[in-house]
């Protein structure tokens, strides 16, 4: 048993370092930093909105908190093409809006904290990098969800309210490491500025 957790706990370091290395590989490149916030802008701005409007759909996972009796009586009150409607949007750019906000943030994170010398043996720095990916986790648990809620409701049969309350959890948990991420960026990014002021001084 132990040795099967410290395999796993090797695989597990494994992708985490290889998600880094490749975070690495697009802080170089300049357009990373300048095209995913015009299509993040994008997303908010047109995908999105047109998506909800045409499909009637008041996601819940754009609010920081909202109780479970409300998603159930969001879901529970659906109609057949807001549930396509529902599907579709958590299954395509609800899924790809969050890998693109991680990348972002990653990449934020790495030029602002871990661009120098000593980074890949910083294990600081290498944790700070893979900090989004908990956005991103509970992102999907929320959205798998969501599409379990869609697909399973029945008026005839309800479902177990511990589902709603589930998905519930993971979008408050998902705004509370969004939280945090921001604020380790301000902080990563005012000494960033301070390293620079100081080395130009």
């Amino acid at each position: 048993m132990h040795r099967f957790e410290s395999g796993r706990r090797l695989i597990f370091m494994k992708i985490l370092r290889l998600y880094s290395s490749i975070i690495g590989s697009l802080s170089r490149k300049r357009w990373v930093v300048a095209f995913l916030p015009l299509l993040l802008l994008l997303f908010n701005m047109v995908i999105f909105p047109s998506i909800m409007a045409r499909g009637n759909l008041q996601p819940h996972d754009i609010m920081l908190h909202y109780p479970a009796g409300d998603l159930i009586e969001y879901v529970q009150g659906m109609s057949p093409s807001q549930k396509t409607f529902s599907l579709v949007f958590h299954t395509t750019a609800d899924i790809i809006y969050p890998v693109l906000y991680t990348i972002l943030l990653s990449v934020l994170l790495f030029l602002t904290s871990g661009k120098n010398k000593g980074y890949q043996s910083s294990q600081t720095n290498f944790g700070l990098t893979s900090l989004p990916l908990t956005i991103f986790f509970f992102d999907l648990l929320e959205n798998a969800g969501m599409i379990i809620l869609v697909i399973l409701s029945k008026s005839e049969t309800p479902l177990p309210e511990v589902l709603f309350s589930l998905t519930a959890a993971a979008t408050i948990i998902k705004w509370i490491f969004a939280g945090i991420t921001i604020l380790i960026l301000g902080f990563t990014f005012l000494s960033y500025l301070f390293r620079k002021f100081k080395n130009h001084s």
